[in-house]
């Protein structure tokens, strides 16, 4: 096996109803209403090349994959 690291980054751009809370648990989360929002990856498949390609989801490959993660971080900043 090898190991390799992906850093995902994103910028959003929120409705000014979103707020962004630490639960009482510590965590840093998004907050819509009454509803706590995580971020977390989806792991779409595909096995077309063209550029239009549809792209799902595939629970097998997704289980497996999730399987290889080792570790994971999220930083939600203000």
């Amino acid at each position: 096996m090898k190991q390799i690291k992906v850093t995902l980054s994103a910028t959003l751009e929120l409705p000014d109803d979103w707020q962004i809370v630490q639960r009482e648990d510590g965590m840093r989360v998004f907050k819509k209403g009454d509803t706590f929002i995580d971020l977390d990856f989806l792991c779409l498949s595909t096995k077309e090349e063209q550029d239009d390609a549809e792209w799902e989801l595939d629970e097998a490959i997704e289980t497996e994959f999730v399987d290889y993660i080792r570790g994971s971080e999220l930083v939600i900043e203000d």
